[in-house]
């Protein structure tokens, strides 16, 4: 067997993976011409429409017998099933595919992270930057909106392992407890990094005492009032500054993930805007796992494609 390239490697663990997760069609009168792991991720991970994914399909004979596909999916049939996933069948393929990579995250781990936004289109900064982008929100003034992927990374590997997704603008620190909370029962954190955003004494308070970890959120400028509290002038004196700068991996993560995957979304549905961020943990996830070669037995050598693959 000729050697897999590494988009068809993706392929197939993708493919693979959502076969264990995702049933085969969402109602018993399905017309079964496609299976719902055949569709899920491959839009995403190369950027394209719903029109484009019917085209590269429909002109990729070698994509096709990847996965299984007789014909190609027309994009309504895209669109609708898009539609019709939700987030537990999302928030369940991300628990599963973080099984299969347990052995290199299991345990006490040093952590890292961060948040990013990402743009409702791809309009140019002189659209995004004019008044018409403007969305008003139930209070307060008008805001350009854009929706925060929150993560947590592990420092050896870095591999995602819990992420969480609101709209922003606003700050990073409401977000760290949801944010832990999402990260897997076997995943222990022995020291966490995060830049000043996440800076607040009750986030402090649960590192330490809840977490019983190595607090090296970084202390933000404040007013000679809170300059003068104890217990700020203590974290400022015990701030672990060699292990922080390691907190520059996580935003090397995030570039990885807006350089090959993307940093707008191009759905115009609220919902399907957080799908789209949360599958992109998932997409990187895998794409990493590959770079390390803990997801390689998914990649089995002797099989049949045609018998394996083909729609029941």
């Amino acid at each position: 067997m000729k050697q897999l390239t590494s988009y068809e490697q993706f392929i197939l663990v993708s493919f693979e993976l959502c076969q264990k997760v995702v049933k085969d069609y969402s109602s018993k009168f399905s017309k079964k011409t496609y299976r719902q792991c055949q569709l899920l991720l491959l839009k995403r991970y190369n950027k394209w429409t719903y029109r484009q994914t019917e085209e590269q399909v429909l002109a990729n004979p070698r994509l096709r017998e990847l996965l299984g596909l007789l014909e190609a999916p027309d994009y309504s049939t895209l669109q609708k099933f898009y539609k019709r996933l939700g987030r537990k069948v999302l928030e369940k393929l991300f628990a599963y595919l973080l099984k299969d990579l347990k052995k290199a995250l299991e345990g006490k781990r040093d952590t890292l992270g961060d948040s990013t936004g990402y743009q409702l289109s791809n309009a140019g900064p002189h659209y995004v930057g004019s008044r018409w982008y403007l969305r008003k929100p139930k209070r307060g003034s008008p805001c350009r909106p854009y929706v925060k992927h929150n993560i947590l990374i592990e420092a050896k590997t870095l591999l995602v392992f819990a992420q969480h997704i609101r709209w922003g603008p606003a700050g990073d620190f409401k977000d760290l407890r949801p944010l832990v909370q999402k990260k897997p029962s076997w995943i222990r954190i022995r020291a966490l990094a995060l830049d000043r955003g996440y800076d607040s004494l009750a986030n402090h308070r649960y590192v330490r005492s809840n977490l019983k970890a190595k607090d090296a959120i970084q202390i933000g400028a404040g007013g000679p009032q809170r300059m003068r509290n104890p217990r700020v002038r203590e974290l400022i004196r015990s701030f672990p500054k060699v292990f922080y700068r390691q907190r520059a991996k996580v935003e090397g993560c995030i570039s990885v993930m807006k350089r090959k995957f993307s940093n707008y979304l191009l759905t115009r549905i609220d919902e399907l805007r957080f799908h789209d961020v949360f599958l992109l943990g998932i997409i990187y996830n895998i794409h990493r796992g590959l770079q390390l070669g803990l997801l390689i037995l998914f990649l089995i050598e002797d099989f049949n494609r045609t018998t394996l693959f083909l729609p029941h």
